[in-house]
Parts: structure tokens; sequence; C-alpha cells
């Protein structure tokens, strides 16, 4: 738990910070924005990043994790318990999804097809189990 919960919460955080920088019109890692979008989005003709109100929704989701699970850590409950799971659940189903033929044909474009398999897809499942074991952990 001392490593999991902090390195979990991190990840999160670093996250939302991405979701917040492109909804700021940051452009990282990709400079211009229609190779960004191939890279972080990978639907097949969206050359363009979505507009600040999404990108705000994502990262606020982001940190809402992140502060259950700090919360959790430090005082157990099972509410926390409950949200840490559903959490855990929509994580969980993103990285399998990688290997759908449903996702596949969804999120054609390259580099992220590529991207999602060795990266985000794994990225999604290690996160879920991180909160799995977090909610575990933590007894109410």
């Amino acid at each position: 738990m001392i490593i999991v919960a902090p390195l979990v919460i991190i990840v999160l955080l670093a996250i939302a910070g991405l979701h917040l920088a492109w909804g700021l019109d940051l452009r990282w890692p990709v400079a211009d924005e229609a190779g960004l979008a191939a890279t972080v989005i990978g639907i097949k003709g969206v050359t363009r990043m979505p507009e600040l109100i999404p990108c705000l929704v994502v990262a606020a989701a982001l940190l809402t994790v992140a502060a259950l699970a700090w919360q959790q850590m430090r005082t157990p409950s099972l509410l926390g318990q409950l949200a840490l799971f559903a959490a855990a659940t929509v994580f969980l189903l993103r990285g399998v999804a990688v290997w759908t033929p449903f996702w596949r044909a969804l999120t054609p474009q390259q580099p992220f097809a590529r991207l999602d398999v060795v990266l985000y897809g794994l990225l999604c499942i290690a996160l879920g189990a991180g909160l799995v074991f977090i909610a575990l952990r933590a007894r109410a």
C-alpha cells in the first residue's frame, strides 16, 4: 500500500494534468493538432483535439478518483471503497477494450492503435488493479 497508492495517485494526477493542458490548447507530446489527435484519440477522421469543456470533464473525473484514493488511504469508508471499485471497473473495462474488435474498429488511427495496445490499455489495467488494491487494503 505504501508504494501502490501514491503511485496510482501520481499517475492519475499526471494524466489529469495532460487533459487540462490539452484543453488549454497546449500541444504535447506532439506539436501539431492533427498529429496529437492521431496519437491520443485514434478515431479515423478526427484531426482536432476536444475543446476545453470535455478535457476539463476528464481531468475532473481523474482528479476525483485520485482524491478518493487519497481519502480512502487516510480515512477508509464503505462508500469510498465502493466508489473506488466503480472507478476501477471503468479503468479495467477501458483497458480490456483494447483487445476487442469493436474498439479496434472504432480507433484504428496510427499511432494511437499501436500505443493503445502497448501503453494506454495496459496503463488502464494497471490503474484499475491499483484502485482495487487500495479499496481492498484500506479497511473501513
